[in-house]
């Protein structure tokens, strides 16, 4: 599992940290340098635009746009969940990002963690994004 901000403020929330601990907890990782910054928010975003406009033949545009053709709602809920767990955009940001809802970004997000359909494109398309990141 990769550790940014995002993913820890949500598992501190879990297990019932309030807001003055979790920012000393991630205060002391990043002193520590045990938490990946990744780079900037446009950068991220290109990378996994790249990756799923490869991985799927398409083209951003596309992806942004209102097409409901078979493989695009897999691509475009794979780019939303990506981009909000990535990035430090909230749902409104990423929604406005691929022009979509908020509330449609977080059902991208609930279907990545629960569906096996989207699951598993997703985590493969996550580990590409971060592989490239990270070299």
């Amino acid at each position: 599992m990769i550790f940014t901000s995002k993913n820890i403020i949500k598992a501190a929330k879990q297990v019932g940290f309030d807001n003055v601990d979790i920012e000393n907890l991630l205060t002391q990782l990043k002193s520590n340098s045990q938490l990946k910054e990744y780079p900037d928010d446009e950068r991220t975003m290109s990378y996994i635009y790249q990756a799923v406009c490869l991985e799927f033949k398409t083209e951003i545009k596309i992806i942004k746009g209102k097409s409901r053709f078979k493989p695009l709602p897999l691509a475009r809920c794979i780019t939303g969940a990506l981009i909000y767990e990535l990035t430090d955009l909230s749902t409104t940001e990423t929604g406005a990002e691929i022009k979509r809802d908020h509330s449609t970004i977080l059902h991208y997000c609930q279907n990545v963690e629960n569906t096996d359909y989207f699951r598993k494109p997703y985590q493969e398309m996550k580990q590409k994004v971060i592989n490239q990141l990270t070299n």
